[in-house]
């Protein structure tokens, strides 16, 4: 039946080895009623927690010697649990003259260290931890995850990828296999870091073109609906997104064929909500799914989605008496009054169903194509709302010190930090006439203005409006020229330098700085956020997550000019924060209002704001914290295999009740113990999360022909849910 499956697997396994996952194992350890191979660890598992389940809810490990009565009255229903209460009735006369004991002291009594051979048996330790609910350090759930395959699949610009990297790289150094699966454009950038790549469908240029051209928001103007330009993008738009969505499964179980073309099937999937078919392919592929992403996906009251077209609400002191207003807060009080949200609110948790919905109805038919393609049911009962519904594991990688994470979000939804990989930025020395102007007047350090690849409609006008504003707040500044070439028109301004290399509007480059010039605004070409940053007063920029995050932590003031997507959002952030002045765009500019704006950069209370935000940020680790959530989302049990604890379980036998490795699978049927009494019979192919029925695991496929190697399948379908498979932390009884 499994031909072949001997082959490379068992040659580095002597029976010898193999033997020691056995060594607690004989006939009186079989049942028949869901555990085929229980050891006496196990049983001192089920002893050691039995007590601490009555623990109260702070769970803080320390338990009355009440609740260990049946212990100290040696009553037990197993054989091999009295083993365990006469080895300890010594310790057991101790503990009954005690009030508490706290759980690691018990553990040390019940599980030492090390077991008689001298072996360390710290994961069975653990384990008890687990089962009780205690909290465990990193490094204590990292080393009881199996070794997985891990898809990260992300859709977007570079810095929707970058933030992964420092992720990526984490698993990899803990022992997992990771994959980084997004637009051919970023092969290299993923590679130099160190991880597998794969190319999915779709271009980011395209992408970052829609953005600017809709504004990040999804809902068309009217300007756009009454444009043939717009329903011809919009075919262009759909097919790229269905080339994306379509190829979500490649990325998860094809080998790259332009790079190593090693053969990979992701365990466990890492998406940003982007690539739309991450819950589907999760589904069809019976595997665990954690989502991340850099703004709020997930409804709340807190805050409307950024791509909802839900303003932020804010009252104006001379409209207080407007009629409009009057009867809007008469009815917020009746609303309040009656126990129910207000209007605000009902808009900020309606966004995200309306984004969702949009969603829906743009590429609902991709996605049931996808689903059909892989055997999954075109319709699905949670429609828009699937990754809510289904309370699909999220993490936001922005700063809890800037953002805290919402009360109406649950468990299953946590804020790491910000994800930051180190030495992406610009890495030229910093340029020493660049440097050298800065400290011409130290006590007058300057404002940095700049928007990275935007498209600034009016460049001249925002230049122009940008001196005038300096020029009237008294203030230094520095203008960084981009994409657009903003400060090109400023050639022979009274008051303004270009730096060497800057361009000017006919395409030149500026001559050397002159330092002896007066002046008080610099244009500049490209250099590194993170040395700048130190070196000014305060920033101003388009209010990108990886921007607003390199200004906060320099502990410096932020002005957000927000272009489209989630830049208004982080704008009213800082803001919200007291870190900057209200987020307006450029088109809104003018020198009267941008002077005040950058006067109150320089105020007292944003500079506050900006180091104490600085100051929490450094403490924080968004990659790490990453990396931990995702262990703690995990349900380790019912994705390692049985015996081998350390492989991903792959396959089922129904007969043995196991769920194993390929490794376990093919030294059972080689060195099957002389007294295991049953027989092999059929194997299935194991699935890990049943999404159809509430993340259980599950078996569909009888294998009736398996080779290493190419791994042809030929299938008889039989499907069962595993309800009845023992997970990890739910131990056999023994009390």
């Amino acid at each position: 039946m499994l031909a072949g499956m001997d082959e490379d697997q068992s040659k580095s396994i002597s029976k010898e080895e193999f033997t020691k996952y056995f060594r607690e194992f004989d006939k009186a350890t079989i049942t028949s009623i869901g555990h085929t191979v229980l050891n006496y660890p196990k049983a001192k598992v089920e002893a050691a927690v039995l007590p601490f389940r009555a623990m109260d809810a702070k769970r803080q490990g320390v338990i009355a010697t009440k609740h260990f009565v049946r212990w100290f009255e040696r009553k037990a229903r197993e054989d091999r649990t009295l083993k365990i209460y006469d080895e300890l009735e010594p310790q057991l006369k101790v503990l009954k003259e005690r009030d508490t004991i706290t759980f690691w002291e018990w553990m040390n009594l019940l599980v030492p260290a090390n077991d008689e051979h001298g072996n360390a048996i710290t994961r069975t330790r653990l384990l008890c931890a687990e089962v009780v609910g205690l909290c465990l350090a990193p490094s204590m759930l990292y080393n009881m995850a199996p070794r997985m395959n891990i898809v990260i699949l992300i859709c977007g610009s570079r810095g929707d990828v970058q933030p992964f990297i420092p992720i990526g790289q984490i698993l990899k150094s803990i022992g997992h296999r990771v994959r980084l699966a997004t637009h051919e454009n970023f092969r290299d950038f993923v590679t130099k870091n160190g991880l597998e790549f794969y190319p999915i469908g779709g271009d980011p240029k395209q992408l970052m073109s829609y953005m600017v051209q809709s504004k990040g928001q999804l809902m068309p103007g009217i300007s756009q609906l009454i444009s043939p330009q717009y329903w011809r993008d919009t075919g262009d738009r759909f097919k790229m997104m269905s080339d994306i969505i379509m190829s979500g499964w490649e990325g998860a179980n094809c080998p790259d064929v332009k790079g190593d073309n090693k053969p990979f099937k992701a365990d466990v999937i890492i998406s940003n909500p982007t690539t739309y078919c991450h819950v589907h392919l999760a589904e069809a592929m019976g595997v665990p799914l954690h989502m991340f992403f850099t703004m709020p996906w997930s409804p709340t009251s807190a805050f409307p989605h950024p791509m909802g077209n839900v303003a932020y609400k804010e009252l104006k002191a001379s409209k207080a008496q407007d009629k409009e207003v009057v009867d809007f807060l008469t009815a917020q009080r009746n609303r309040q009054k009656a126990k129910t949200k207000s209007a605000w609110v009902d808009d900020n948790v309606y966004s995200y169903r309306k984004v969702d919905l949009m969603m829906h109805v743009g590429m609902g038919s991709i996605f049931s194509d996808f689903r059909k393609k892989h055997g999954l049911d075109p319709n699905w009962k949670e429609g828009s709302s699937i990754i809510h519904e289904r309370e699909v594991p999220f993490a936001y990688t922005w700063s809890p010190a800037l953002i805290p994470k919402p009360l109406d979000w649950g468990d299953h939804v946590d804020v790491v930090g910000f994800s930051e990989l180190k030495g992406s930025g610009f890495t030229k020395p910093p340029p020493e006439d660049i440097d050298a102007w800065i400290k011409k007047e130290p006590a007058r350090p300057p404002v940095f203005i700049g928007f990275g690849s935007c498209v600034i409609p009016d460049v001249k006008k925002v230049s122009e409006t940008i001196v005038k504003a300096a020029k009237q707040a008294g203030v230094r500044v520095i203008i960084q020229q981009g994409w657009a070439g903003l400060g090109k028109h400023l050639k022979g301004v009274e008051g303004v330098s270009f730096v060497k290399g800057a361009k000017f509007e006919d395409g030149k480059e500026a001559p050397e700085l002159d330092m002896d010039k007066k002046d008080f605004c610099l244009v500049i070409g490209r250099v590194a956020h993170s040395w700048l940053f130190d070196m000014v007063a305060g920033v101003c920029h388009h209010g990108g997550a990886g921007t607003t995050y390199a200004g906060l932590i320099a502990a410096r003031p932020t002005l957000v000019a927000p272009f489209f997507g989630d830049q208004p959002f982080w704008g009213q952030m800082v803001n919200n924060a007291g870190a900057g002045p209200k987020p307006t765009p450029v088109d809104q500019w003018k020198p009267d209002m941008l002077a005040k704006k950058f006067t109150s950069m320089f105020s007292k209370g944003q500079k506050k704001a900006a180091l104490e935000l600085s100051r929490a940020m450094k403490r924080e680790n968004g990659a790490k914290e990453s990396v931990r959530v995702f262990h703690e989302k995990l349900n380790i049990g019912q994705l390692e295999c049985d015996l081998l604890q350390t492989d991903v379980a792959k396959f089922y036998v129904p007969n043995w009740r196991l769920k194993l490795g390929k490794r376990a699978l093919t030294i059972m049927r080689k060195h099957q113990p002389d007294w295991f009494p049953i027989l092999m019979g059929s194997v299935h192919r194991y699935t890990s999360c049943d999404w159809g029925s509430g993340c259980m695991p599950g078996f569909k496929e009888e294998i009736k022909d398996l080779r290493v190697g190419d791994l042809q399948v030929r299938f008889s379908f039989s499907s069962e849910s595993l309800f009845a498979l023992p997970k990890w932390h739910v131990i056999l009884r023994c009390l």
